[in-house]
């Protein structure tokens, strides 16, 4: 006899993780839910459920019965039904050292425990706690959880990439996740010598460019220096390039003169590049009349609108 039932009801794992969180954020980010006892609770259990299932992940892709709190038990129908016992969040953190060589900062180990206990004293007993508190445990808890998915995650499939964009959307509006990730990473963005812009994905001014993208607040990448450059003239600057050239106007994205890769952006402050990182003022490079493209205008007097190549060509 053959099982043919049919379920409308899925989340793999992963997926399953990151719809709690985001379920979690948007609690979070509701004004509303501010000052809402009730709704944080939730809010904590979810992120909570969220953050252990996304711990598990990468024993689930070395080994299934990495997942079991005694593999000697593993049974792969019982897994295929989810009837076990699931790793506890001790006996994860040191699997995941010994068996995929992922080795948790005391802080980060820490941040976790903390929301763990909490979530524990909800589930399991009475609970007082204030509001402050209940916050900074899911923002701290945050922080270490975008650092966890980045280093060790990536990349994902594409419905947990889509979920993962939905959760990076909603983490800019959470104000105490913003406090707290800004007071980890404000030393790293104000130390790099490249250009850093608004972010597509959190909306903070956290993307570090120069060979593509990293925002260092919510863990956005982009490798691609190209792509990165399109992303944010669509995300940042709301244009589409279809709606753009046909109305006649010119996509802001060209060759940079700098390094000569196709990532420089043009803005109203001026131009930057996801290539090189370099930043350029209005009037530090034009666009050239008779090709569009940018240059610098050097010591061209007599053509000062005309790129180095247009000018070569004129003169032939």
């Amino acid at each position: 006899m053959t099982n043919d039932t049919k379920h409308d009801i899925i989340f793999p794992l992963l997926t399953n993780g990151f719809d709690f969180i985001y379920h979690s954020l948007e609690i979070l980010v509701e004004k509303d839910n501010e000052n809402n006892p009730r709704a944080i609770k939730y809010a904590l259990l979810a992120l909570s459920a969220g953050v252990e299932l996304i711990l598990k992940e990468p024993l689930r892709r070395k080994d299934w019965k990495l997942v079991f709190e005694d593999i000697t038990e593993a049974d792969e129908e019982d897994y295929k039904q989810g009837n076990f016992y699931s790793i506890k969040f001790k006996t994860c953190i040191k699997r995941l050292r010994d068996e995929c060589g992922i080795k948790l900062t005391k802080r980060h180990k820490h941040r976790f425990q903390v929301l763990r206990t909490k979530r524990n004293q909800l589930e399991h007993f009475g609970f007082s706690d204030t509001m402050q508190s209940m916050r900074a445990a899911a923002a701290s808890a945050l922080n270490s959880l975008i650092d966890y998915i980045s280093l060790n995650l990536m990349p994902l499939d594409p419905v947990d990439e889509s979920l993962l964009a939905l959760i990076r959307e909603k983490l800019g509006l959470f104000v105490g996740f913003v406090d707290h990730r800004w007071d980890e990473i404000r030393e790293t963005v104000d130390s790099v010598d490249t250009t850093v812009v608004d972010c597509p994905h959190c909306s903070q001014e956290a993307v570090v460019t120069g060979n593509g993208a990293d925002c260092a607040f919510c863990g956005y990448k982009e490798y691609d220096s190209s792509e990165a450059a399109d992303t944010y003239i669509t995300s940042v600057l709301g244009l589409n390039h279809y709606e753009t050239v046909k109305d006649g106007g010119e996509w802001p994205h060209y060759d940079c003169p700098s390094c000569d890769a196709n990532a420089l952006v043009d803005t109203e402050e001026g131009f930057f590049c996801f290539g090189c990182g370099e930043k350029f003022d209005v009037g530090e490079i034009r666009n050239c009349d008779t090709c569009c493209e940018p240059y610098f205008p050097g010591s061209y007097e007599d053509f000062k609108l005309m790129c180095n190549n247009c000018l070569l060509n004129y003169s032939k």
